[in-house]
């Protein structure tokens, strides 16, 4: 009988430690003793005008607003290195480069403007991070000649 009791406070104590290890001080308190790791901080990638990307474009040269936001969530402030470019045809046109910076848990916002030359086809707008290895894109539909058939 003995065993029992002594097996059913066994699985008690277990159960309430992993209970406790739910809570925040639980957190706190298994990250201190090197038992558990942060987790890890990622950067999240938008368009900034997302309801304003054209799906068509009509004129050969397109002035494009490509401007995007960047949500860092991670615990450490981070510099961005970043590039736009576009895809037509199978080639590749760098179209701006920059960097921008953002604190732990905050966002920021480039605003930029890219000129491309749009002949038929579709186009894809890309926005690339250097590190972390992250993009986003849109693709618009090009007419010939600015007039679709």
């Amino acid at each position: 009988m003995t065993k029992r009791w002594g097996a059913a406070a066994l699985v008690v104590a277990v159960l309430t430690i992993i209970g406790l290890a739910q809570t925040s001080v639980g957190h706190a308190a298994l990250r201190s003793s090197g038992l558990s790791a942060s987790p890890p901080g990622y950067v999240a990638l938008s368009f900034a005008n997302l309801d304003q990307l054209p799906s068509q474009l009509y004129s050969q040269e397109a002035l494009l607003n490509a401007s995007f936001t960047l949500d860092n969530r991670s615990t450490t402030q981070h510099e961005f290195s970043w590039t736009i470019f576009d895809v037509q045809h199978g080639r590749t046109t760098r179209l701006a480069k920059g960097q921008a910076g953002a604190g732990y848990g905050t966002s920021t916002t480039v605003n930029q403007l890219v000129v491309t030359s749009c002949v038929g086809g579709q186009l894809t707008i890309v926005v690339q991070l250097a590190a972390p290895r992250e993009s986003i894109s849109f693709v618009a539909t090009c007419w010939a000649g600015g007039v679709p058939p």
